[in-house]
C-alpha cells in the first residue's frame, strides 16, 4: 500500500427499522427510533417477548437519557409508566442497539449483540443458574446485525450491588482476582 492509499471505512447508512428474527416486528434501531414508536411499541415488544400481561400496556415514556459507556452499539436509560402499576415490572430500564450509525469502526461490532439477546432469552427460563438483568424484550435480524435488547436498568451501588467499575480497568481494582474467581 502507498502511502496515502488508505480509505476509511465508509459510515454505514442509518436505518431505523429492521425485522426481528424471532419476533417478526419491525425492531427500532437507535434511540431516536425508539422514541418515535414510543411506548406502542414497547407494549407490543413486550407483549411478544412475554414479559408484560397482555391485559397490561406501556402508557408513555417517562424520560430517555444516552447511556455513553461500551464500545459498539447505542445504548439508552429510560423510564416508563405502564396503564396499570405492578410492582413486578420494572420502570427504570435499559435499552441496547447492536448499531452504532455515526461510526463504521464502531458499527463492524454489530453482531455482538446477536449472543447477548440468545443469553437473554435463556436467562428467562426458571432453571437459569444466575442472577442477571431482567430481559424486557430482545431480538436480532441475523442477515443485516440490527438488533435491541431491553432489560431492567442495574442499579448499580445499590441493595448489595457492587458499584460500577470502569469497563477495561481491572487494574485499578483492589484485588481483581476475587472479580474474576466469582464469574467463574
Amino acid at each position: 500500500m502507498a502511502e496515502g492509499d488508505y480509505t476509511a471505512p465508509a459510515v454505514p447508512e442509518r436505518i431505523d427499522f429492521a425485522r426481528g428474527d424471532m419476533t417478526g416486528l419491525l425492531v427500532p434501531q437507535h434511540p431516536e427510533a425508539l422514541v418515535e414508536a414510543g411506548a406502542a411499541f414497547l407494549t407490543a415488544a413486550f407483549h411478544a417477548y412475554g414479559s408484560l400481561p397482555l391485559d397490561n400496556a406501556v402508557a408513555r415514556i417517562v424520560a430517555c437519557k444516552p447511556c455513553l459507556g461500551g464500545n459498539s452499539g447505542e445504548k439508552l436509560f429510560i423510564e416508563v409508566e405502564y396503564e396499570r402499576p405492578d410492582p413486578s415490572l420494572d420502570t427504570a430500564l435499559f435499552a441496547k442497539f447492536s448499531r452504532y450509525f455515526p461510526d463504521a469502526f464502531r458499527d463492524r461490532r454489530r453482531q455482538e449483540l446477536e449472543p447477548e439477546v440468545r443469553l437473554a432469552a435463556l436467562s428467562r427460563l426458571p432453571q437459569f443458574p444466575v442472577t442477571v438483568a431482567r430481559a424486557y424484550f430482545g431480538d436480532f435480524d441475523h442477515a443485516g446485525g440490527n438488533g435491541l435488547l431491553i432489560t431492567q436498568q442495574v442499579q448499580f451501588g445499590q441493595d448489595g450491588i457492587e458499584p460500577m467499575h470502569v469497563k477495561a480497568m481491572d487494574h485499578e481494582l483492589d484485588n481483581p482476582l476475587e472479580y474474576y474467581e466469582a464469574t467463574f
